[in-house]
């Protein structure tokens, strides 16, 4: 449950970062994309504690 809560937020803010005006969200995507991607490895590389999601 906690894995499928995650994936909604993140899709959330990824639709809300494409329907934002583009050229002030650039920079902003960017970064977004770059701290989800540290985010999963983070998470990812330690599977089996999920201690900051209440599943």
């Amino acid at each position: 449950m906690g894995r499928f809560l995650l994936l909604q937020v993140c899709s959330n803010l990824f639709v809300f970062g494409a329907s934002v005006s583009k050229k002030e969200v650039v920079l902003f995507d960017q970064v977004l994309v770059a701290g989800f991607m540290i985010l999963g490895l983070v998470l990812f590389h330690d599977r089996g504690r999920w201690w900051w999601i209440s599943a």
